[in-house]
């Protein structure tokens, strides 16, 4: 299996993944009374020390340069503040103001905020295909917040508000991290992340 492939297979299994936690999360919710915050944190502590422990059996030379510096380790934490935290974080209080369908789908309108900040980054303009994309992303949020009445809100005001943080903040984890990830590769950069995001 070559890289591209993997990478396609890996994307899919992730973004079923990520529905499937909202749904599970909804559930927690709006049955159990657990508050967003306190998922977040069981969340990332959780999945953050099984993945750090799993990257220093992997790569332990590597995982003991990054620990022994400050200066990673500050970028490490600066990500998982504000690139997974807040990115799961937001996406939860979403899933409680609405549900974790429409929450995921408001939240994967992050693409066009990334083709946005990458067009003004390398003064290009974006393609068709980018074009055409942001078009339909553009008219799904619009059906699913109005049901297609534009004078009427389907899902409460804070549901639409908390969906569209969640996307900023999406698009702040997809785009934080690239750097440390082609140093350090992902287990090592999520792992602290999660687990320094989680702790603080």
């Amino acid at each position: 299996m070559n890289q591209l492939v993997k990478g396609r297979v890996y994307t899919l299994i992730g973004a079923i993944g990520w529905g499937l936690s909202g749904a599970c999360g909804q559930y927690l919710m709006n049955d159990s009374a657990v508050s967003p915050i306190y998922l977040t944190v069981l969340r990332m502590m959780i999945a953050g020390l099984v993945l750090t422990l799993f990257a220093y059996w992997k790569q332990p030379k590597q995982f003991r340069e990054v620990v022994k510096s400050p200066k990673i380790m500050g970028k490490m934490l600066f990500f998982g503040i504000f690139g997974l935290m807040l990115c799961q974080l937001t996406y939860l209080i979403a899933i409680h103001s609405s549900n974790a369908g429409t929450a995921t789908v408001l939240q994967y309108t992050c693409p066009i905020l990334i083709v946005i900040y990458v067009s003004l980054k390398e003064k290009t303009v974006p393609t068709v295909m980018e074009f055409v994309a942001i078009f339909f992303a553009l008219v799904g949020t619009f059906v699913i917040a109005t049901h297609g009445n534009p004078f009427n809100l389907s899902l409460t005001p804070a549901g639409l508000f908390w969906g569209i943080i969640s996307a900023f903040t999406y698009a702040l984890y997809t785009l934080l991290p690239g750097k440390l990830i082609r140093q350090w590769g992902s287990l090592i950069v999520t792992g602290l992340g999660l687990l320094s995001g989680g702790i603080l």
